[in-house]
């Protein structure tokens, strides 16, 4: 339920009535705050079930922090105690940004609206939480992944900003190239078969697993997701989250699902060797399965399904494209700076069979105001998109290792991440200095012998 049409003077009394729920306060039955008693235990349920939302009117300043987030496109709030303050940090572009301390009366406030508004209870303090809420702008609606963790006689905080996948409408914004973005198409319209999204953590695994569910037409087949947690509704399809306190787990409930005569199946992180293998098993009979599994690159997805102990043969077997990824920053195309390639630059073009550009570019140190000063403007993902073919699968099934794997992908003409990012840096989407932050030049193999 949400407050924003309830009218200004009852919005301010419920949130007056939440405020004293959660601060354990006793009700004074002359208090003009006073609400009737169905009143006040429709709150209280709403706050243990998260069903309340953050609006401006009702929850200040937790509302003004958040939409300063969302204004600096953070994607990630930080709380951690130090001393008798709380210090706050955006996660912006990726990188750490310090936005201050406030008095731990007041973070600690902050945070005990939070945990009513995300449906954590008020009450459990020395447990680790996790929850979701909504903040509701004028224009925008964002969903909060909520993990509170109590961390040495009090707690700490992390809030992550998600955005919806219903706004990346072409995969290709992605940060895919066009030859990628059809081999996924091709795929995604098998009646079986696993397609799975590889990379480290923070790599925009589930932004893209569920732009990838979005592309289908829900209406007409039946989709099913088993999640931990639920990021996101997806229409029409069914989706169950996983419940360790109620001892619904992802092998259990993955195993019910697929009962369910599902044609696509999503499963949001494959993080077990139960799931694993039901998943590897599933997609060889009768279901398209979409998942993620933490990996560095392409044959390190292989790899990992290998460390769960999946059978060479069945993941040879069920396997249709695999998709790594990772995030760079990108450049701030207002004030971003041109150079010519170094010596050092043209050899890893060269060596990496990338045309050498005319000109590469730097971000403007100092940035400028459409960047906010930084440099960089956003991330894009920098991609490396394997078809599962004959060839590439008998070399699976008989159990190649993850460097012969690598220079296969290689002699294919499948690129590397790092050889994808470098097809950014000459496209001026990103630095090279970011690219080499992020991977060294002989990650992944060359394909060279």
């Amino acid at each position: 339920m949400t407050y924003e049409c309830a009218g200004p003077q009852k919005t301010k009394q419920r949130w007056c009535i939440l405020n004293k729920i959660k601060n354990n306060s006793e009700f004074d039955e002359a208090s003009e705050d006073q609400a009737p008693a169905t009143e006040l235990e429709t709150i209280r349920q709403e706050a243990e079930l998260g069903t309340l939302h953050i609006i401006q009117e009702t929850i200040q300043p937790l509302y003004g922090l958040l939409e300063t987030a969302i204004t600096d496109s953070a994607t990630d709030i930080h709380f951690d105690p130090v001393g008798d303050h709380f210090f706050i940090r955006f996660r912006i572009n990726g990188i750490i940004r310090n936005r201050g301390m406030i008095p731990q009366d007041e973070a600690k406030q902050m945070l005990l609206q939070l945990r009513a508004y995300a449906g954590m209870g008020i009450s459990k303090t020395f447990t680790a939480l996790e929850s979701q809420c909504k903040w509701l702008g004028e224009e925008v609606v964002k969903d909060i992944r909520v993990t509170i963790v109590p961390i040495g006689g009090t707690v700490s905080a992390h809030l992550r900003i998600l955005t919806p996948p219903e706004f990346i409408k072409n995969i290709e914004n992605l940060g895919l190239e066009k030859k990628d973005a059809s081999a996924i198409r091709r795929h995604l319209s098998s009646a079986q078969g696993l397609v799975v999204v590889g990379g480290p953590t923070g790599a925009g695994k589930t932004t893209t697993i569920y732009s990838l569910a979005n592309m289908f037409d829900l209406e007409s087949i039946i989709g099913v997701s088993i999640e931990d947690p639920i990021e996101f509704d997806i229409p029409y399809m069914r989706q169950l989250e996983v419940d360790t306190r109620h001892d619904l787990l992802m092998p259990e409930g993955l195993r019910a699902l697929l009962r369910m005569d599902p044609d696509l199946l999503m499963v949001t992180e494959i993080r077990d060797e139960q799931s694993a293998i039901t998943v590897a098993r599933a997609a060889t009979a009768a279901s398209l399965i979409l998942s993620t599994i933490h990996s560095g690159d392409a044959a390190g997805a292989v790899e990992a399904f290998h460390f769960f102990n999946v059978p060479c043969h069945i993941l040879g077997s069920c396997l249709r494209v695999i998709i790594a990824q990772n995030l760079v920053r990108a450049l701030c195309p207002e004030c971003k700076i041109s150079r010519n390639p170094t010596k050092e630059d043209r050899e890893l073009f060269e060596r990496w069979d990338v045309t050498v550009p005319d000109e590469i570019f730097d971000p403007r140190t100092g940035g400028c105001g459409n960047c906010d000063h930084y440099g960089f403007y956003g991330r894009t993902g920098i991609f490396e998109v394997v078809e599962v073919d004959e060839e590439v699968r008998k070399a699976i099934i008989s159990g190649t290792s993850p460097m012969d794997l690598r220079k296969k992908f290689r002699n294919k003409g499948f690129s590397s991440i790092f050889q994808n990012g470098l097809y950014k840096v000459a496209a001026g989407d990103t630095s090279m200095k970011e690219l080499l932050d992020l991977y060294w030049p002989d990650f992944g193999g060359s394909g060279i012998d």
